[in-house]
């Protein structure tokens, strides 16, 4: 899983744009782009756990 999850997420966010940009005149945009975006973050983080997530986030969140 961890390997698709790595393979998934840039699909997944080029998806996510695509869908963004084309969303302003058609059903879609910003609120389906933040879903898909979220589902491929959420996959990261269950695939590789806590540790990697937190790594591989250029910022930082806070607690």
């Amino acid at each position: 899983m961890a390997t698709f999850a790595r393979l998934l997420l840039p699909l997944a966010l080029l998806v996510s744009a695509f869908i963004l940009l084309r969303g302003h005149n058609l059903p879609g945009g910003g609120f389906i782009a933040g879903l898909v975006t979220a589902i491929a973050l959420i996959m990261q983080y269950l695939a590789n756990g806590v540790a990697w997530t937190h790594a591989a986030c250029r910022r930082k969140p806070i607690h």
